[in-house]
């Protein structure tokens, strides 16, 4: 027998009640004195037990009606498996589990891996399931299988968070797909996840399950959550010379519901704390540091910006590398020496690349009569400035510097001759010169055009206020680029490669001759930013993301990535690099030399802010879906469905109405 509300069976403490009223108002017989007994009536013993069994039989049709209405209140009804017959129906589940970085906050992966378990166990032997392991993108798929306890082993599996993204829509997406080839018709998407914000980029609002494929969420997230963390550490990739000591700007934020007001962080270089710092973070929730770092020596070397005390571990470091590379050697080839330093052709360039001991660069100053072929050897960068005629070997040395990887920037004058300049070194420069000297009086150009994509650009956030009294018009060689651009449409400034080097032109000179760009305060960073450019230095990020790839060159071996725990890394097949997957510094031998790759977690990771899961809901249940009822659902529906004919309850009041007759009937016969 089964109850259609089980609940009013605690009524049947009820029937204790009659029970104790009927102990409590027990007659007890008062003993009286008596002289003597002859005039009292003798009762045998067989009418003393007649009114006892009277009381009894009185006590149990009382307790009797009370429990008969507690029964007809709980609706009884004939049934022996109501619930196998609710869950006759096998079903096809998959199972979402978020193990992205996030999930690492405090007991969340717990917390998911105690929900992803409890659905598991409310299967039934008949059904279906399978599970999928997700962040940015599905990590790993086990299923679908009826071996339920292999489930389980996978979910016990999950030691620690991946370091990715949160991404929902790519493993909804494959739930949907695995649920088109079921065996069954009831299907069921169910995901366990934290439901951080930033998980639904990259959604397509037009998307929908499948007709049929209901939808269901488990949030283990925490209402109030805060966390410290540092999302960028702005340092050069790159230093030139020993004994430099640089800034770096930590930048740090608060995160979460509950606001902190400070932090303290701490910098190190190699391992070596260098210094800390307390943030007031009261006025603002992010803020940016300035540290100052020194390198001692030549080489790649590794830093850390930690947060001292956070709840969120995983997302407490933040790391980059700077290299402190060799200076640049420059050969600057002066065309026109003075002993005036205000006029002399050098002057101001070399002033602007190399007047600070900091300076990334070296440089070496000749006049284009003594330049020597050899000179180049040791340079990487050759300046000719305003040079006129070149003998025919140093032209034929310049090409075959280029040719070989070097780089050449040219500043032509009014010592330069085009027909002598396009012959000897047109099959290098960007451009052959055409002629000069087209300005009326007092007329000038500006800057009017600019390239702020190229590497030169877009580190310049200046003003072009630049005039132009006199320059040189060019034609561009096929290969080509301008970069720049005079307000009469002529171009300025022009890079062409050849070979393994490149080449640049300038259609003005470089000093106070034909414009005023040295009395500008672009015209450094200009001067620098053109020679590292030059400089040809291989891109190298400071910091990369998990997510993001490191492609081998050199030759080197496809073995010697070495990952943050020191295992070695090996390329699979077809691929051309390696997957960074997890935060901390790679390294990667070539020859003697160590270099360095610092691998950080997303930021978004760090910030707890959560969507409502009715949302993810709304968003991605197709409207075609009637919702799937759960097996508690379907087995009352049942049990109301088989009530229902039956009507137990009716006999069960009939009952209790003869009982109260009867009870009446004894009660008026029973001695009191």
């Amino acid at each position: 027998m089964s109850f259609l509300t089980p609940i009013f069976l605690f009524g049947l403490f009820a029937a204790v009640i009659p029970i104790a009223i009927h102990l409590i108002r027990r007659d007890k017989p008062p003993k009286i004195v008596f002289s003597t007994l002859r005039f009292f009536r003798q009762t045998t013993r067989k009418q003393f037990l007649l009114q006892k069994i009277q009381q009894w039989l009185l006590l149990l049709l009382r307790a009797a009606v009370v429990s008969l209405l507690v029964l007809a209140f709980a609706r009884p009804f004939f049934s022996q498996s109501v619930s196998a017959w609710a869950d006759l129906a096998p079903r096809s589940v998959v199972v979402l589990v978020d193990v992205s970085l996030s999930m690492g906050y405090r007991d969340y992966l717990d917390r998911a891996k105690t929900a992803a378990r409890s659905i598991i166990n409310d299967l039934n032997p008949g059904d279906e399931a399978a599970v999928i392991l997700f962040s940015e993108t599905a990590r790993a798929v086990y299923g679908p299988t009826s071996e339920f306890a292999t489930l389980h082993g996978v979910i016990d599996g999950i030691e620690s968070p991946e370091f990715e993204k949160t991404r929902y829509f790519p493993a909804i997406r494959l739930a949907n797909e695995l649920l088109e080839d079921s065996r069954f018709d009831i299907k069921l998407v169910h995901l366990v996840s934290d439901f951080q914000n930033s998980g639904m980029k990259d959604f397509d609002s037009n998307w929908r399950l499948e007709p049929g494929v209901d939808f269901f969420t488990e949030n283990v997230g925490y209402e109030e959550t805060k966390n410290l963390a540092i999302t960028g550490v702005k340092s050069p990739a790159n230093l030139r010379g020993s004994e430099r000591e640089d800034e770096l700007f930590v930048r740090v934020r608060t995160l979460g519901s509950l606001r902190l007001d400070q932090a303290e962080i701490a910098v190190s270089i190699n391992d070596q704390e260098q210094t800390r710092k307390v943030v007031n973070l009261q006025e603002r929730s992010e803020t940016v540091v300035g540290v100052s770092v020194k390198f001692a020596e030549e080489g790649s070397h590794v830093g850390k910006a930690s947060v001292v005390d956070s709840d969120f571990e995983l997302d407490n470091d933040f790391y980059f590398t700077v290299d402190v590379l060799p200076r640049i050697p420059v050969l600057v080839v002066n065309g026109d020496a003075s002993k005036n330093w205000y006029e002399d052709e050098a002057h101001w360039f070399t002033l602007a690349a190399s007047s600070n001991q900091q300076s990334p660069f070296v440089l070496t100053t000749v006049d284009h009569n003594a330049f020597d072929a050899r000179d180049l050897d040791t340079h990487r960068i050759a300046v000719l400035l305003n040079v006129g005629d070149l003998s025919s070997s140093q032209a034929q040395a310049l090409h075959a510097f280029v040719e070989a990887g070097g780089s050449v920037l040219f500043a032509p004058g009014d010592q330069v001759r085009a027909g002598n300049f396009n012959r000897q070194l047109g099959n290098v420069s960007p451009a052959t010169l055409i002629d000069h000297g087209n300005l009326a009086a007092n007329d000038y150009l500006l800057i009017a055009q600019v390239e702020n994509r190229h590497p030169i650009m877009r580190e310049l956030n200046v003003d072009w206020g630049v005039r132009f009294n006199d320059y040189w018009a060019l034609k561009p060689a096929e290969s080509a680029e301008v970069l720049m651009k005079f307000d009469n449409g002529a171009p300025a400034l022009l890079e062409r490669e050849v070979g393994k080097g490149r080449t640049l032109i300038f259609a003005s000179t470089l000093d106070l001759e034909w414009n005023n760009l040295p009395l500008q305060g672009m015209y450094l960073p200009l001067i620098h930013e053109t020679l590292k450019h030059l400089a040809n230095t291989p891109e190298k990020n400071s910091s990369y993301l998990v997510g993001e790839k490191v492609r081998l060159q050199n030759g080197a071996a496809t073995t010697n990535l070495l990952d943050p725990s020191g295992e070695a890394l090996t390329l699979q097949e077809g691929e051309d690099g390696f997957t960074l997957r997890r935060p901390g510094v790679y390294r990667r031998v070539v020859g003697d030399q160590t270099l360095y790759y610092a691998v950080n977690g997303a930021a978004e990771e760090s910030d707890f802010a959560s969507v409502s899961p009715a949302v993810l809901v709304d968003q991605v249940l197709n409207p075609a879906t009637t919702p799937t009822k759960s097996a508690a659902v379907r087995t009352q529906l049942l049990k109301m469905e088989l009530e229902q004919p039956q009507r137990l309850w009716w006999w069960l009041l009939l009952l209790v109405v003869l009982l109260l007759l009867t009870e009446s009937f004894v009660a008026n016969r029973t001695h009191r």
